[in-house]
């Protein structure tokens, strides 16, 4: 299996698939719902930076972004 990097997603693919089951890291609420887009102001000005990166949600960050209670295939 290899990891890779792109979009802001670690995506993986197995050696006897390859890309054909490609996938990515995902998470869970608590709830069992898929949270929004993690959003992060950078300073003044329009550039609001996103993210669904799994690690986000892991509780370090400030309290508009909710933690997950699972991974999940995505």
């Amino acid at each position: 299996m290899s990891a890779t990097m792109a979009d802001d997603r670690e995506t993986w693919t197995t050696q006897e698939f390859g890309r054909v089951h490609e996938s990515s890291v995902g998470v869970l609420l608590a709830d069992g719902g898929i949270p929004r887009p993690a959003l992060f102001d950078t300073g003044s000005g329009l550039d609001v930076h996103e993210s669904t990166h799994w690690s986000v949600y892991d509780g370090r960050l400030p309290p508009h972004i909710p933690r997950a209670a699972a991974l999940r295939a995505a």
